[in-house]
């Protein structure tokens, strides 16, 4: 469970692990939805807006998942693609071909 800042969702694909992301209303332009859809159209991670959680619906989710390895195991693997592995390398790539 976690807030769906970039660094925050960053460090959720490196490490591959299942999430239940609740964006941070406040965030401007709405940002942390935005970035949480990026991991919930790849089936990556669940979201709930902070206006909808009750402890209800929050105790369910965590519990559907905590009680499905198969999915868990599948956001994880899903979570560890939404970002390249190759990012730094992209980058220096890029920096070299406007260089040239």
């Amino acid at each position: 469970m976690s807030r769906a800042g970039a660094s925050t969702l960053s460090e959720i694909s490196h490490f591959g692990l299942a999430s239940v992301l609740i964006p941070y209303p406040f965030a401007r332009d709405n940002h942390q939805e935005s970035n949480a859809a990026v991991f919930v159209r790849a089936t990556a991670a669940e979201m709930l807006l902070e206006s909808d959680a009750t402890p209800e619906i929050l105790t369910r989710l965590l519990m559907d998942l905590l009680n499905d390895e198969c999915r868990r195991q599948c956001m994880a693997q899903r979570a560890r693609e939404v970002f390249p592995r190759d990012s730094s390398q992209r980058v220096v790539s890029t920096i070299e071909k406007i260089g040239e």
